[in-house]
């Protein structure tokens, strides 16, 4: 691999390896419902799905922090404003697209159960809270994760502009570090609110899930420095 595909400054927008890894990732979600309600489902090879979400996150957390720190290179700024306006017409567009759909579909075909309360989770982005309280809606099931990635879009770019690398870099190591230890600790001994929680809910809170986020981020702000650059072409050329 070339220092043009990987690293912040010299990256083009998109990045084969990184692509690679998303290929990945969708490979094992796929086969993780793929294999739901088959006998092959308690196979540890046909439960990778979260593993491949946690790919997208570091992936998400490694491409937004890069692309940040380089328009910081170049402008000697962050634009939030332009930040927030990508996304937002990035993203809002096909969920309120997808929504008014379900939303007709609904209102047409009994099969298609649709609540209110997932409209306004979902448009929010606060699914994956209602899922993990167990309100369930198997059409918009999947917005937990957009909903994680909506909730640090909206936080990180401004505490990176406001900490400056270093502290952003030690704030992304140590939220990495809390979130998984946090998970684990409540998946294995549930305490308080979490103890009614279904089986595995609670990892779809985008606090027990910042983690592969956190450390996408922490690689980026890591790969600024020459040093580490240097380090990583000697060593894994």
């Amino acid at each position: 691999m070339s220092p043009a595909e990987q690293l912040p400054g010299k990256s083009p927008r998109r990045i084969a390896t990184l692509d690679g890894w998303r290929a990945v990732a969708i490979f094992f979600v796929i086969l993780d419902h793929a294999c739901q309600h088959t006998r092959f489902h308690e196979a540890f090879w046909a439960r990778l799905g979260n593993f491949g979400v946690d790919i997208f996150f570091v992936v998400s957390g490694y491409i937004i922090t890069s692309r940040l720190l380089e328009e910081r290179r170049q402008t000697s700024a962050i634009n939030l404003s332009n930040f927030y306006r990508r996304r937002t017409f990035r993203i809002l567009p096909i969920v309120v697209t997808y929504l008014c759909a379900l939303l007709l579909l609904s209102l047409r075909i009994d099969l298609v159960d649709f609540h209110r309360s997932e409209l306004v989770g979902a448009l929010c982005f606060f699914r994956n809270y209602q899922l993990a309280a167990d309100v369930r809606g198997i059409f918009t099931a999947h917005f937990w994760s957009l909903s994680i990635e909506e909730h640090f879009y909206l936080l990180w770019p401004g505490l990176l502009v406001l900490l400056g690398n270093r502290r952003a870099l030690f704030l992304a190591m140590a939220g990495a570090v809390t979130s998984g230890a946090l998970r684990t600790f409540e998946l294995i001994h549930p305490i308080g609110a979490f103890q009614h929680m279904r089986g595995g809910a609670i990892i779809l809170r985008t606090e027990m899930r910042l983690d592969g986020l956190m450390l996408g981020s922490a690689a980026a702000i890591l790969l600024t420095d020459p040093r580490v650059r240097t380090f990583i072409f000697r060593n894994f050329p």
